[in-house]
């Protein structure tokens, strides 16, 4: 016997036709769809809400990110890095601080020039005849 499929719109949809019948109880609806009442109840609001479209699934990713740095930090950290393109991320970092405008924000200046592909990786060592690494 094969797999019964289902989408999940389609069991949503079943389920606010059966939530919104004339003396349906929430309780026995969400038992008989295995669901909670919470997740019962905010389908059905968001039906009455949004309409069908308020039943889709919503991206979970977060709408502002904490740690993020603020995008003029960003742009005046590349521009440094493109001027100063053998310094690293210290000296960066302190000359970001140095910045009347910027002040403490100065923190993403390494990973901002990793993602846009403006630093280099580190050259790997290797280890010499007696195991030590550099001699």
């Amino acid at each position: 016997m094969p797999w019964n499929e289902s989408r999940a719109m389609d069991e949503r949809m079943r389920f606010i036709v059966a939530a919104t019948e004339e003396g349906a109880v929430m309780s026995q609806v969400c038992e008989a769809f295995g669901i909670s009442r919470t997740i019962g109840y905010k389908w059905v609001h968001r039906y009455l809400s949004e309409g069908p479209e308020g039943l889709k699934d919503r991206s979970r990713a977060p709408h502002a990110h904490g740690r993020a740095s603020a995008e003029e930090t960003v742009a005046t950290a590349l521009a440094l890095r493109e001027r100063y393109r053998h310094w690293g991320p210290r000296k960066l970092r302190v000359k970001l601080g140095e910045l009347p405008c910027l002040g403490c924000q100065c923190g993403g200046s390494s990973s901002a020039s990793r993602r846009n592909g403006s630093s280099r990786a580190n050259r790997s060592r290797t280890a010499g005849m007696n195991g030590c690494i550099g001699r």
